[in-house]
C-alpha cells in the first residue's frame, strides 16, 4: 500500500471519528434541558438501534448510576432460588470468591 494511501485512510478514519465526537455533543447540548420523561422516550424509541455491546455498556452504566432498592439485594439476589444460580457463575478457582467481595 502506498504511503499516500495509508495517510488518506488515516485522514477519512480520523474525519469519521471526530464527526462521531461532534455528533456526541450535539446530542448532548440537545438533551440537556429534556426532561426525565423525554429522556426516557429518546431512549426507548433508539435503543433497539443499538448494538449489543452498546446495550450492554448502557446497562452496565446505568447499574451503576441508579442505586438498587435494599429489597433487590435482600429478596432477589440473595434468595434461596436464585442463589445457586448466581453463585455458579463464579470462578472456582481457589481463592476465586475474594475477588468478587466489594
Amino acid at each position: 500500500m502506498s504511503d499516500v494511501h495509508t495517510h488518506r485512510t488515516r485522514k477519512k478514519t480520523r474525519a469519521k471519528r471526530i464527526g462521531a465526537i461532534m455528533s456526541i455533543h450535539r446530542i448532548g447540548a440537545r438533551l440537556a434541558g429534556a426532561s426525565p420523561e423525554q429522556l426516557l422516550a429518546f431512549i426507548e424509541e433508539q435503543a433497539p438501534l443499538w448494538s449489543d455491546a452498546a446495550l450492554r455498556v448502557a446497562e452496565e452504566h446505568a447499574a451503576r448510576l441508579v442505586e438498587q432498592p435494599e429489597w433487590v439485594l435482600s429478596e432477589v439476589l440473595l434468595s434461596p432460588d436464585l442463589a445457586p444460580h448466581i453463585l455458579a457463575q463464579l470462578p472456582t478457582k481457589d481463592h476465586a470468591a475474594k475477588g468478587t467481595r466489594r
